[in-house]
C-alpha cells in the first residue's frame, strides 16, 4: 500500500504541534479534514496511529513507528535533491518506496511512497 503523502504531513503536524487544532492552521484545513486524514491514514495503515487526551495527542507504537520513518525519508529525499545536479531548468524529482513490517505480525506489512521536488 502507497501512503498518501498529504496525509502523512498532516500526521506529522499533529505529532508536531501535539494538537489537532494547531496542525490544522499549520496545514491550511479545518480541524474536521485533519481528524479525516487522521482517519483515512489509519484505515490505510489498519491499525490507530494517535490517541487524543486531555492533555493533548499521544501516539501508538505504530504511530511511533510511521513518524520515524517518514522523518528519515523526507530527511534522505532532502538531501539526495540538494547533491543532485540540475542541468537543465526543470526540478530534479526523486522517489523512494519503503516497505515496513509491523512488529508482532510479519504477515501485515505497508509501503510508504516518497516524492520530493528539488
Amino acid at each position: 500500500m502507497l501512503y498518501d503523502t498529504v496525509l502523512l504531513r498532516t500526521f506529522v503536524a499533529i505529532c508536531d504541534s501535539g494538537s489537532f487544532t494547531k496542525a490544522a492552521r499549520e496545514v491550511n484545513l479545518t480541524q474536521s479534514a485533519v481528524s479525516l486524514h487522521v482517519k483515512r491514514l489509519e484505515d490505510q495503515v489498519g491499525s490507530r496511529l494517535i490517541v487524543r487526551g486531555a492533555r493533548g495527542v499521544r501516539l501508538t507504537e505504530q504511530g511511533e513507528v510511521l513518524l520515524s520513518v517518514f522523518r528519515t525519508l523526507t530527511i534522505s529525499s532532502s538531501v539526495c535533491v540538494r547533491h543532485l545536479p540540475c542541468e537543465d531548468t526543470k526540478p530534479a524529482l526523486l522517489g523512494a518506496t519503503l516497505k515496513m513490517s509491523h512488529p508482532r505480525d510479519e504477515r501485515r506489512s505497508w509501503e510508504v511512497l516518497m516524492g520530493s521536488v528539488g
